[in-house]
């Protein structure tokens, strides 16, 4: 028996990691500390602790200086590895910054030459790694999780989100206690937008070739060292959709067993500011018979957002406002851990399952989920036409297709009439898209059923 521990530093990774069958076993089978903010929230415990699970409260940087010098060489790693790849696979956003608002403005002319120096820099001498050999020991300390890895002498452990402050602590500490290191991250786009790797890991799991060809040309890591473990949550997704439920979705949702489920999603939407006229314009096709017979299912992130939509849409009899759980949006508070650990993954795969068709904000990760069932997807870049073209504006991030999925195929509405032709035309052929879905999962997701066999080994032989 192992003992592992495992860094939970976002509520997102709960779905993409325990969540799933691979810790249901690790924690059978070996002894886990889970280390996260949440394990304090009523209920956590009680969700995912065991007869050999511990919990520890996350690891955080203490005090400013110490926080402005590890801000300091995140900076470097970041623009480093942006400036290293930004002719082929990368871009960068000296001239801009993104406020909380989603508004773009200038940088002012030191600004942009100040990250113009350190992105250099980042790049030639991976100062980075320079700082933090010098400062790590001053920078990360934390009493409580240096005392946890001199008490238990864990023998693994397992990161599930690459660079976040969490993980630094704790790969620093692996390295200075002789720990192995898995990283099994939460997103696709770890290896491409998140800058050179944190850390210099025993394992990384990748989730399709993709990956692994990022991960071995763009940061040179050892082939041999990379396990094809796919996307985990896609699995997880597909064990969910095996299993027997009651079959009550439409029912909960009053809509009638002929109607068609336009399935939008927006739960990222906090950048998008043009989502009410596409809501508008669908509504609109409904209503003329251009998309006769359907229900939009809107299924939004918690706040605002929500109270927006029922004061608009709360008595219309076309759509249902589904509110995502912050497992899935990725909050920062407590969840609700009273309820099932499954409930909020099986109302979004159940209804994922039963729509005619998906519509995005933008991308987000559910394109492969609905790929993996065979569900129509369009990305909505419409929402984002209030935003300028350059830098790192959502529409300019969109519409330089970093991750090649347009480029595949997968079906994009640049406006509003586009988004409903292209809506029309996934009703009258649900498999238009098919051989699409198939290049992007051949390229993104392994598809690996031992997935979970596949992990645990990993962590044997750590």
């Amino acid at each position: 028996m192992a003992k592992v521990l495992i860094s939970i530093p976002y509520a997102r990774c709960l779905k993409t990691f325990l969540d799933t069958p691979i810790y249901r076993e690790l924690r059978a089978r070996h002894s886990v500390t889970i280390v996260s903010y949440l394990a304090d929230c009523p209920g956590f415990a009680e969700s995912y602790g065991g007869p050999a699970v511990g919990f520890q409260p996350g690891a955080m940087i203490h005090g400013r200086l110490r926080r402005a010098a590890y801000a300091l060489f995140e900076s470097h790693r970041v623009m480093g590895f942006l400036f290293r790849w930004r002719k082929r696979h990368t871009w960068l956003p000296w001239h801009a910054l993104l406020n909380t608002s989603g508004n773009v403005r200038r940088r002012r002319p030191w600004v942009r030459a100040a990250l113009w120096l350190i992105s250099v820099i980042g790049d030639r001498v991976r100062m980075d790694e320079v700082l933090k050999s010098l400062l790590g020991g001053w920078i990360f300390q934390d009493k409580e999780v240096d005392h946890l890895f001199r008490t238990e002498s864990p023998d693994v452990l397992v990161c599930t989100s690459h660079g976040s402050e969490q993980e630094a602590i704790l790969c620093h500490l692996a390295r200075k206690y002789g720990v192995a290191t898995i990283l099994a991250p939460n997103t696709l786009d770890a290896f491409l937008f998140h800058g050179f790797l944190a850390h210099r890991y025993d394992r990384i799991c990748a989730a399709g070739p993709k990956d692994r060809w990022l991960l071995e040309h763009l940061h040179g890591y050892p082939p041999d060292r990379i396990v094809d473990l796919g996307v985990i949550s896609n699995r997880y997704y597909s064990s969910l959709a095996s299993e027997e439920r009651d079959g009550g979705l439409r029912q909960r949702l009053r809509i009638g067993s002929d109607a068609r489920i336009l399935y939008y999603l927006s739960v990222a939407k906090a950048y998008y500011t043009d989502l009410l006229p596409a809501l508008d314009h669908l509504l609109d096709a409904i209503k003329n018979g251009r998309l006769a017979d359907t229900v939009i299912v809107i299924r939004a992130a918690p706040g605002d957002d929500v109270d927006v939509l029922r004061r608009r849409y709360g008595e219309d009899p076309r759509m249902r406002i589904q509110i995502a759980g912050p497992k899935s949006v990725g909050m920062v508070d407590c969840p609700d851990f009273t309820k099932d650990v499954d409930a909020e993954h099986v109302e979004f795969v159940e209804t994922l399952r039963d729509s005619a068709v998906v519509v995005m904000s933008a991308t987000t990760s559910a394109f492969l989920h609905a790929a993996t069932f065979g569900i129509p997807t369009i990305a909505n870049v419409a929402e984002l036409s209030a935003y300028p073209t350059w830098s790192v504006s959502p529409r300019r991030n969109v519409a330089w297709d970093g991750m090649g999925m347009f480029a595949m195929g997968l079906p994009v509405a640049r406006t509003l009439d586009q988004l409903v032709d292209k809506v029309a035309e996934r009703f009258a052929d649900p498999n238009k898209d098919e051989a699409v879905w198939e290049r992007i999962l051949e390229q993104w997701d392994y598809q690996n059923e031992r997935y979970v066999d596949d992990f645990l080994d990993v962590v044997a032989r750590s």
